[in-house]
């Protein structure tokens, strides 16, 4: 059969004949993560991962009011408008990066979501990934602060989260360096979460 078509009768048998192999349709290993290209605008920065594109830019204008116990903050003076260009997948990797290079986080959270599909644990999931899957997770780390956050309703043994948070964890020295470059070039291109780009 057409592997297009047989992509649209019947995706589950379609994509586990990649799986059961280790790779996904667009050839990458499961655990893998497409290539990002991210750029310093003059007011924000623009993330992509793959095909998905999203600019977050910092904008003039006061934010809503928040509690008077967290006035101890400062004032904010700035907003920020995030900007979908294109969705490909993984969305939220996407925006919660951008936003926080935008905003110049002092300690990032670097965002690493998986899928569960058909009963693999994908890296980096693609728009018909995410549609397909059973659920969704991200995981937003650093050396001090791990925070998940988790779609659909499937459930994941506290086994399989811990060893997903430490294979991220040993990435995140790689991540660190290429934020590093892009902040000196005001670009990076390649494998984010890798030294080898």
């Amino acid at each position: 059969m057409d592997p297009e078509l047989l992509e649209i009768v019947s995706p589950k048998d379609y994509y586990e004949a990649f799986l059961k192999e280790g790779f996904r349709p667009d050839y990458r290993k499961i655990n893998k993560p497409r290539k990002y290209a991210i750029s310093m605008l003059e007011n924000g920065v623009l993330v992509r991962i793959g095909n998905t594109a999203v600019i977050c830019e910092l904008v003039d204008g006061k934010g809503i009011e928040g509690w008077s116990d967290i006035s101890y903050l400062g004032e904010v003076n700035k907003k920020t408008r995030i900007r979908t260009l294109v969705d490909d997948g993984n969305l939220i990797e996407a925006v919660g990066l951008a936003y926080q290079i935008a905003i110049d986080s002092p300690s990032i959270l670097f965002p690493f979501t998986f899928s569960e599909l058909f009963g693999y644990t994908i890296r980096d999931p693609r728009k018909c990934e995410e549609r397909l899957s059973e659920s969704q997770l991200t995981i937003f780390l650093n050396e001090e602060k791990c925070l998940i956050q988790k779609n659909y309703s499937k459930p994941i043994s506290l086994a399989d989260l811990e060893k997903l948070v430490s294979e991220c964890s040993g990435l995140i020295i790689a991540a660190k360096r290429n934020l590093y470059e892009l902040k000196q070039s005001r670009s990076f291109a390649g494998k984010f979460y890798s030294t080898k780009s």
